[in-house]
């Protein structure tokens, strides 16, 4: 389990880099509040193209 505790204005997300460096190829990632993982659409968007 991965939590965040900066601020969600922070583009640093050392504990969102953790999680992504752990991922196997099969792993699920489940996220309880969108709301959380990503300020808006466009940051999802940029994590996901960021990573994937």
């Amino acid at each position: 389990m991965y939590r965040e505790k900066a601020s969600g204005a922070d583009s640093e997300r050392l504990q969102l880099e953790k999680l992504i460096a752990s991922l196997g190829e099969d792993d699920i990632v489940v996220v309880i509040r969108i709301d959380r993982f990503a300020r808006c659409t466009f940051d999802l968007f940029s994590i996901v193209q960021r990573y994937y």
